[in-house]
Formats: structure tokens, sequence, C-alpha cells
């Protein structure tokens, strides 16, 4: 299976760590890892039709309406 595959290639390498792994060893069903965005790309570049690499991006807040602020009247 191929994540199975990725996962054990990435937890060899350096500069990558493998933080969560979804199903089992044997069979995954998602990775969450750290990784230079190069690294990223690679993996991008080498399986491109094959997995799904995407970029963890901080969350943003929902906008917030001052009339919805603690200690503000409705």
């Amino acid at each position: 299976m191929l994540l199975a595959e990725v996962a054990h290639r990435l937890a060899d390498e350096e500069h990558t760590a493998v933080r969560t792994l979804i199903g089992t060893p044997q069979r995954p069903a998602m990775l969450a890892v750290t990784m230079t965005a190069e690294r990223a790309e690679q993996l991008r570049r080498e399986y491109p039709d094959r997995l799904v690499v995407e970029s963890d991006q901080p969350l943003q807040p929902y906008e917030t309406d001052s009339r919805h602020e603690p200690g503000s009247r409705r």
C-alpha cells in the first residue's frame, strides 16, 4: 500500500517526523507529517496522481462582529 511505503520512508528521513497515522501501520488511511516545504513539493512531483500532499495552514478565526464581543450588548 502506498501510504505504508511512504510512511516507512519518511520515518527514516532525518528532517521529517510522522506525527499522526490514522488507520493501521500496514494500511494507513492518512498521515500527518512534519517536513520541509521542499520535501513536500518533492513528494507531490513523485506521486502526482496517487498522493495528496497538503500544506498545514494556521487556522484563521472567523470574522467577529463587535455585537458578539464579550461584554458588548446585542
